[in-house]
């Protein structure tokens, strides 16, 4: 009996074999396709699969985040309007900085909220429906959301309460973000491409990259447009480019799941359990590489908060200090993210590329580049913050908000290094988990930002500016001690 056993269940492994080999097709030349070592890219179709999706979300960026200064100045203008206070003195007014701060703060909470619940479901849907098909829900109420804001701005009057100036977030929230949620969405599409973590890394900050360049040129252009052609003639074109960017998700962008993992992860149903356990990393059997795994997920939540909750506070702080209006704010969002698009599309691969040589790297775990360049991000982002807050003029201000550009090597490499942790099969609903973590932050810690910054606006608005160095500097304690793989 003993010597019959392996016999059979030989037999029985390799009848699972051929029926998994029956269900699942092999992978035909467009889908095996190996990268190239430095960037990450060939000429076949699978990163042209990719070059299509970045394409898409860089026109549908661009409309969105070309609205940012815009939208401050115009919630300025309405706050005032409703409160009869002089359009040339609203900017520096005392009632005006404290309900356009308790605002920003309320309205992004709001997207947390959304994103916590709504956001994580798409995320995780994604793994069952197919990533393109939430691609295109989210790009098509984001338009509607930016169609709702033209309408209020615009066309509606200022003696309805300001709180209506929520609605096209509730209706991006519906979609899941809009911004937010392409953004997660991008990493299991980049996966479900790219197998090797090695170039899924440099994929991952390349696409950070292409978004980064609609992020600057965004702005910058309406810095550009806004003075000879208005404010509502921008909102009219990013409602045009949202629009044209759901359109070509839907028509042009490829599925990038397989029907068999579609079907896999249909039957298994949607694994909340599952996704919910995934984001604690129990499955790691190794207890440096798990302890490893849970302190770069904190520190990764709190990096990727900082992008969400301190942009505000960027535009409101030179506002309130050296009297800013949209175009300088423009300016400065259009220099910092085109020193960090360039970091992402050139800079990272070649430094990534160069560090490689010297050390070695690991595809399931942290390795000695990876603490290298977090703690690089870390420590810059520590003083460029400090510095920021400590400006005296704008000079000194725009310099250190280019010296915090620097930190763009934070984010791609926090998140790749913890996505490494995680069966490539399984990234969209380990997303998933990472979103609800990030969601809940959202809700509360932009409140904390925009209540502290109210607060302390008249006798110390730069105290939130020294609180994030100071959180930089702790996140850079914890990274230190971690214990790399060699």
């Amino acid at each position: 009996m003993t010597t019959e056993a392996p016999i059979v269940f030989d037999l029985i492994e390799q009848r699972q074999i051929l029926e998994r080999a029956s269900v699942e097709p092999e992978l035909d030349e467009e889908q095996a396709v190996e990268t190239d070592s430095l960037l990450g890219v060939s000429k076949r179709k699978i990163p042209r699969r990719l070059i299509l999706l970045f394409a898409i979300l860089v026109l549908f960026y661009f409309s969105v985040l070309c609205t940012v200064p815009v939208s401050i100045d115009l919630n300025y203008r309405y706050v005032c309007s409703h409160y009869d206070i002089a359009q040339e003195m609203c900017s520096r007014d005392e009632l005006a900085n404290k309900v356009v701060a308790n605002f920003t703060g309320v309205n992004t909470s709001l997207s947390g909220a959304f994103s916590l619940f709504v956001a994580s479901m798409i995320s995780i849907m994604s793994d069952i429906k197919g990533r393109k098909p939430m691609f295109v829900a989210a790009m098509t109420m984001n338009c509607l959301a930016v169609a709702t804001s033209w309408k209020i701005y615009f066309h509606t009057s200022t003696e309805h309460s300001y709180w209506i100036l929520l609605l096209p977030t509730i209706i991006d929230g519906l979609g899941g973000g809009g911004v937010a949620i392409l953004q997660l969405l991008t990493v299991p599409y980049i996966s479900d491409m790219v197998p090797e973590a090695k170039n899924r890394t440099r994929l991952m900050a390349m696409s950070t990259g292409s978004l980064l360049v609609a992020v600057a040129l965004g702005p910058a252009s309406a810095s550009w447009i806004v003075p000879r052609f208005g404010q509502e003639t921008l909102y009219i074109g990013a409602i045009a480019g949202t629009g044209l960017s759901a359109a070509l998700a839907f028509v042009f962008l490829r599925e990038s799941l397989s029907p068999y993992h579609k079907r896999r992860n249909s039957e298994s149903g949607p694994r909340f359990k599952k996704t919910a356990r995934s984001i604690t990393f129990k499955s790691i059997s190794d207890p440096i590489v798990r302890r490893n795994a849970r302190l770069l997920g904190i520190c990764t939540l709190l990096v990727v908060e900082y992008n969400h909750a301190f942009t505000s506070i960027l535009i409101l702080f030179p506002k309130l200090r050296f009297g800013w209006t949209a175009v300088e704010a423009g300016y400065l969002l259009s220099s910092m993210f085109s020193i960090r698009a360039f970091w992402f599309v050139l800079g990272f691969p070649f430094l990534y590329k160069l560090l490689s040589r010297r050390y070695t790297l690991h595809s399931d775990r942290v390795d000695v580049v990876d603490k290298l360049l977090m703690s690089a991000a870390l420590t810059i982002g520590s003083l460029a913050t400090l510095a920021m807050g400590l400006s005296k003029t704008p000079k000194q201000y725009f310099l250190s908000g280019i010296f915090d550009s620097c930190t763009a090597l934070g984010t791609p490499i926090f998140l790749s290094a913890l996505v490494k942790h995680v069966p490539s099969t399984e990234v969209g609903s380990f997303m998933a988990a990472f979103n609800v973590c990030i969601s809940a932050l959202s809700t509360f810690a932009p409140s904390l930002f925009m209540k502290l910054y109210s607060v302390t606006l008249e006798w110390k608005p730069e105290l939130s500016f020294e609180l994030l160095s100071g959180t930089f500097a702790l996140l850079l304690l914890l990274v230190m001690s971690m214990r790399p793989a060699r």
